[in-house]
């Protein structure tokens, strides 16, 4: 081969000629397996182009306009592409750092040639590039869409299998969720159809990996990976056989098809004759995996110290690895092995260990920020592991049900066994056994569900007492692990009459889960709904529940699904027999009949006429000995379906469904409820809300009003100055001078001695109005400051200025008494970190409350014996003793207010003011403004006769 190339290339009339067979011959050493010649070659055909790798990154902006460029045109362009293509699988494995030059290259030759059929592939490899080495995952993701999107314009059927393969493999798994890599299988089948048997292989060995990890049953995985793995065979792609290998071996290991469950060693797999191979030949790409298997295998059967071992030999060897789907699993369980082996660490080697989970951890986070349905579960039981090991037992317990709910709503049955099973062994190491047996359980089950045999035979040696319950069953005969695994997918049959193996304690723990999962009323009717319709095999069930002592048809399952039906009276509907409802309903005892359509006692019934039911059970609903509504069950196909050991169990899921539905319905009450208190509640704060604006209109009105009648009042004035100085100027303009007889009589009628003294007059007083009304807007302007999220530096004084100025026209004299004074003693007080917004409204309800009071003591008071007791305000401010706080003391020496009245002053609704005065939210609101905003205190002093006094403290910052 190598000679006929030799020959071939001295035969070549050209460069181009000779590109051709560079290309053929990188393929050849591929195929042979000499990736380094491979290379080697593609790199020094480059040059014979003047293309060297670089490095220098594409330079874009607007991705998506890339689709738009012109095509490419230059054969030696189109040639270098398709060299480096070519060169990649070989670089993967042998020269991993060429990768985003060669990567960066192709992208560059198609922003300054254009596009052609090869540009999917470049956009589609810079994807890959961008999200695994670079960390740049939109833009890979976009590079990736837009990989895809050329395919389709080019129909480049050619490279569409290499696209798939990159895409599926290396881009879309960070943005979308780990079933949609599917797409690998027909990837497959397009390379199949071209004669691209390299990456057809490539994308099969990726689907044998991806059926560990979507959280299937491991049977299904199994056979999808032996048909995948024989085509790789019959194809004879040595490097994807032994990719894809390992995956298999380790699924036929977890399903209890090899001696040794801690090695790779069965029908598809040796570890003792590869990995040395491996190492020999350091190929690193291919021996990461396997030590992540090891890691994964030795964690999940207990050898915590052997895992860690494993994990950090790949972690010597993981160039090149970060960007397939294992790589995140190899980070879980990594961190998951360190933090299992703490309670042996030194307390160095314990430090050594979390710091290394912190780097872990930080890197599953970016994963998880960009797909939370694949990994939030995973670093979520990570981080409850680290708080277990630092005995933060609450953050733990709440970080472990979280981490169980995510892998269990994202269907990755595996991890929600993992979470289980850790969160056990974390309660069964805190002494509360009955918690740990609980979620012990749960893990066996879901591991039976996943059907991990060998896992299961692991949890019964470990830990029997734990699993007392299910073992004693299989003691019995009642239960064994075929059926365990049958059971827990939630498959059965409405025919099947074995109720010892369809309702067993599996069964009964799932749904008694389910049906406390949702407390809305609406959830709790389709849990029970779904726990019934899956469990007790029934074609039809219907629910009826008791409202406001009427009993409605709240909701009908069939056999063809889920009925939803507007609550409707029973007595109307035709979907139940009433005289069995009516028999239920009045002994409030089950009612099971093998064969309905035969009972006389109920032939007279026209739903019976109707629909001749067979199997039939109606239940009551109890909820501490109350009626709260009937179950009602038929089997139109088989008679006894409902035997006695049935409805024993469904009688518990009864119970348990009506206390649910019960509290399902309180919650309900009390929703409503809430929602009422809370629209009262915003009504109110909408009336103290107007209230202060009312305050804040009036008191501008008044303020504004004097300057503006000022400067009204004058400009007529102003105007009538200004024309006759003009009709003088206009005198000069016709030729008249000073001393003639005509501009005399001007000067004399315009009076302009007067005028020249008193316009300068006017102009400054109308400019001190406008510097007035400029004033009195920055202070609203300081008052009604809308507050930001955060809070933001502010002048104390300056809050409380402008809140007087709003104020001042109510301080004013009136008819019924003086002035009232206002006293300041303000300190130097630096500025504070605040919602100035909000300080200013409680300045305002104190001011305007102490205001309110001094106007109501002075009603029925002499003019005079007010003025010798003037009425006052005073206000001071200062620092507190540890210069931490500012305090902020407002006084009034009106009548003050009773001990009764003061210790109410704070509470919510409570007011002095007659009806439609107050709304009783403004000293709540100001509590909580200072207290809960600012975390400071305010604080009243008050007693009858000696007037009242806020002090109010806010810190600093």
């Amino acid at each position: 081969s190598k000679a006929l190339a030799d020959i071939a290339l001295k035969q070549a009339n050209s460069l181009f000629d000779r590109l051709k067979i560079y290309e053929l011959q990188i393929q050849y050493y591929i195929a042979k397996n000499e990736r380094k010649k491979a290379v080697d070659l593609g790199i020094y055909a480059l040059k014979l182009i003047n293309i060297e790798l670089d490095g220098i990154s594409p330079d874009v902006t607007d991705i998506e306009a890339l689709a738009d460029l012109p095509e490419m045109t230059e054969p030696t362009k189109i040639r270098a592409l398709r060299i480096l293509i070519a060169t990649v699988s070989a670089a993967v494995i042998v020269a991993p750092d060429l990768l985003v030059p060669i990567a960066s290259k192709m992208v560059n030759i198609c922003i300054l040639s254009g596009n052609s059929k090869l540009a999917p592939y470049a956009y589609g490899f810079h994807a890959w590039m961008l999200c695994s080495s670079l960390g740049e995952i939109e833009t890979g993701y976009r590079f990736g869409k837009l990989a895809i999107q050329l395919l389709e314009k080019f129909n480049a059927k050619e490279i569409k299998c290499k696209v798939y393969q990159q895409f599926n493999v290396f881009v879309r798994h960070r943005k979308e969720p780990l079933e949609n890599m599917k797409e690998l299988v027909e990837a497959v089948q397009s390379g199949i159809e071209v004669g691209d048997i390299e990456y057809a292989c490539y994308a099969a060995q990726d689907y044998c990996i991806l059926q560990f990890f979507l959280g299937q049953n491991l049977e299904i995985s199994l056979q999808e990976q032996k048909k995948y793995l024989q085509l790789i065979r019959r194809n004879q792609q040595d490097f994807s056989f032994s990719f894809a290998s390992p995956w298999v071996q380790l699924v036929s290991n977890l399903l209890n098809q090899s001696v040794d469950r801690y090695s790779l060693i069965g029908n598809f797999f040796d570890e003792t004759l590869k990995i040395p191979v491996l190492q020999e030949t350091n190929d690193h790409i291919s021996l990461f995996p396997l030590l992540f298997i090891k890691t994964y295998l030795n964690y999940l059967f207990g050898c915590y110290e052997l895992a860690v071992d494993n994990a950090i030999s790949a972690e010597k060897v993981q160039a090149g690895s970060n960007g397939f789907i294992y790589y995140p699993s190899y980070l879980f369980y990594f961190s998951l092995a360190l933090l299992a082996c703490e309670s042996r660490s030194t307390s160095e080697k314990r430090q050594t260990s979390l710091d290394r989970v912190n780097g872990h951890q930080k890197q599953l986070g970016c994963w998880m920020n960009d797909a939370p349905f694949t990994y939030q579960h995973k670093y979520d039981l990570v981080q409850a592991e680290y708080h277990r090991v630092l005995r933060e037992k609450l953050e733990a317990i709440e970080l472990y049900d979280r981490a169980i709910s995510g892998a269990k709503e994202n269907g990755f049955t595996q991890e929600e066994a993992l979470a289980n099973e850790i969160a056990a062994k974390f309660y069964l190491d805190w002494g509360k056994e009955k918690v740990a047996a609980g979620y012990m359980q749960e893990a066996y089950y879901c591991y039976a569900r996943w059907g991990a045999k060998a896992k299961i035979n692991d949890l019964e040696q470990r830990y029997p007492s734990l699993l007392g319950p299910i073992l004693e069953r299989q003691k019995l005969g009642f239960l064994n692990s075929a059926t365990i695994t049958n059971v827990t997918q939630g498959t059965i049959s409405p025919t099947t009459t074995a109720t010892g193996e369809i309702l067993d304690l599996a069964t009964l723990m799932k749904a008694s889960r389910t049906l406390s999962e949702d407390i809305s009323l609406e959830g709790a009717v389709a849990n029970l709904m779904q726990v019934v319709r899956e469990n007790a095999g029934a074609e039809t069930v219907a629910l009826m529940l008791f409202t406001e002592q009427v009993l409605m048809l709240t909701a009908v399952v069939t056999a063809q699904g889920a009925c939803q039906v507007e609550p409707i009276v029973v007595e109307t509907s035709h979907s139940v027999p009433l005289s069995m409802i009516d028999q239920v309903k009045r002994s409030q005892k089950p009612l099971v009949l093998e064969n309905a359509s035969n009972e006389t006692a109920y032939a007279g019934d026209i739903y019976i006429q109707q629909h001749q039911p067979q199997s039939v059970l109606c239940l009551p609903l109890l909820d501490h000995g109350k009626l709260i509504g009937i179950l009602y069950l038929e089997n139109n196909q088989v008679a006894g379906v409902f035997t006695s050991e049935r409805v024993e169990i469904l009688n518990l899921l009864c119970s348990q469904a009506a206390i649910s539905l019960e509290n399902a319905r309180l919650y309900q009450k009390s929703q409503d409820y809430t929602e009422q208190l809370e629209q009262t509640q915003l009504q109110l704060v909408q009336s103290e809300k107007m209230a202060s604006i009312g305050q804040l209109v009036s008191g501008v009105a008044h303020e504004i009003n004097n300057p503006i009648g000022f400067i009204s009042g004058n400009l007529d004035c102003a105007t009538e100055y200004i024309q006759d100085l003009m009709d003088l100027l206009q005198l000069y303009q016709q030729g008249f001078d000073w001393n003639s007889e005509t501009t005399q009589d001007k000067i004399e009628e315009i009076e302009l001695d007067y005028l020249i003294e008193d316009l300068p007059e006017m102009l400054e007083s109308m400019r001190q109005g406008t510097n007035r009304i400029t004033e009195i807007s920055k202070s609203m302007r300081t008052f009604s400051r809308s507050d930001t999220i955060a809070k933001v530096p502010f002048s104390i004084h300056q809050g409380i200025d402008s809140t007087l100025l709003i104020l001042k026209h109510r301080l004013k004299a009136n008819e019924l008494r003086p002035e009232i004074k206002v006293v300041k003693n303000y300190d130097d007080l630096p500025e504070i970190n605040c919602y100035p917004g909000q300080l200013n409204q409680v300045f305002m309800n104190i001011l305007a409350n102490a205001i309110d009071a001094l106007d109501e003591a002075s009603e029925g008071k002499i003019y005079t014996d007010i003025e010798v007791n003037n009425n006052c305000i005073t206000i001071s401010t200062r620092l507190s003793t540890d210069k931490k706080s500012a305090i902020v003391e407002i006084a009034d020496n009106g009548p003050g207010m009773s001990e009764q009245v003061r210790s109410k002053i704070f509470d919510q609704g409570f007011t002095t003011k007659g009806v439609g005065k107050g709304t009783g939210l403004g000293m709540a609101i100001s509590q909580q403004i200072i207290v809960e905003k600012h975390g400071g205190t305010i604080d009243c002093i008050s007693a009858l006769g000696q007037g009242t006094k806020f002090i109010i403290t806010v810190p600093l910052s």
